[in-house]
């Protein structure tokens, strides 16, 4: 708490034009929160949350994993898509008795919750969710199958083409096997209703078995879920504002530590981690991501 009050002190020294707006509660000791008002932002360009299902004994999971990164590597799309790759649900469970077996599990409990909580429970894979919104296909509110991602991107632009909210991310490390990571939020526009701010952490460039159409073998993992440092669901921006202002600028700050003991965190690799931070509508059927980023755990 000490901590606390000595950072708000200095945050009102450094914005003296700036008013100051109460503090929501701590999620634990190593989490914290405030807000302020400054000038507004200019907005930044709106990206697209990509959240795919997928698991390492679906063999035509790779091909959509693939495709993705293709996708946001050349084309309409480039370099606009968050992609967050959550092992959970169906086809999951680590490969063994193969001549390629998995080193690793994948799946977390919070991609369990997230999969759950967030859209209601499994479905087909590989399938994917587009910022949350209710486009989906083959019987899916959400989830839409890879012949139809790019016109669910589309159609997400299309309707959604700007974004009231900036996002920055800030990693650096803390200690041994820990990181902070710090987000800020800023409202360019005047936004109604409830949000929410989720950040979790992926793993890139992961080697492990996969199933494919004709055999098992080794692959390349990417985006890969680890952990959400936030709640699941997000943690819910400024509650008692039914209305944030342009202007309004809300910051989270965690502390990551990574457990070497830890029968998952072992394997983890910080140099090839990042952290995806979107801000989403919360509290109702409305879940829509407004806009999303991501930044290296190690700059």
């Amino acid at each position: 708490m000490r901590n606390f009050i000595l950072f708000a002190g200095l945050m009102a020294l450094a914005f003296v034009s700036c008013k100051e707006q109460p503090v929501s509660v701590n999620l634990d000791q190593s989490t914290w929160d405030t807000a302020y008002e400054a000038s507004p932002e200019q907005a930044q360009t709106k990206d697209l949350l990509i959240e795919e299902y997928t698991g390492v004994h679906c063999p035509n999971c790779p091909a959509g994993s693939d495709l993705l990164h293709t996708m946001n590597e050349e084309g309409a799309f480039a370099g606009r898509l968050h992609i967050i790759s959550v092992h959970s649900g169906i086809l999951t469970d680590p490969i063994s008795g193969q001549a390629y077996n998995s080193v690793q599990d994948f799946r977390t409990k919070d991609g369990d919750q997230m999969l759950n909580g967030i859209f209601g429970g499994d479905m087909f894979k590989p399938c994917a969710a587009v910022d949350r919104l209710k486009i989906g296909n083959s019987g899916s509110d959400y989830f839409g199958i890879s012949t139809s991602w790019a016109s669910m991107m589309q159609e997400a632009l299309t309707e959604y083409p700007g974004t009231p909210v900036n996002i920055n991310i800030s990693c650096s490390p803390a200690g041994e096997n820990q990181f902070t990571v710090e987000v800020k939020v800023a409202y360019t526009e005047t936004v109604e209703g409830r949000q929410a701010l989720s950040i979790l952490l992926l793993e890139n460039d992961i080697e492990d078995a996969q199933s494919f159409p004709d055999d098992y073998r080794l692959y390349t993992f990417q985006h890969v879920f680890r952990k959400a440092l936030s709640p699941y669901n997000g943690q819910e921006i400024l509650p008692e504002m039914g209305t944030k202002p342009a202007g309004q600028v809300y910051i989270l700050r965690s502390t990551l530590t990574i457990d070497p003991n830890d029968e998952q965190q072992k394997f983890w690799k910080p140099e090839n981690m990042e952290v995806v931070a979107f801000v989403h509508q919360t509290g109702g059927s409305d879940k829509r991501v407004f806009h999303s980023q991501v930044a290296k755990l190690i700059p």
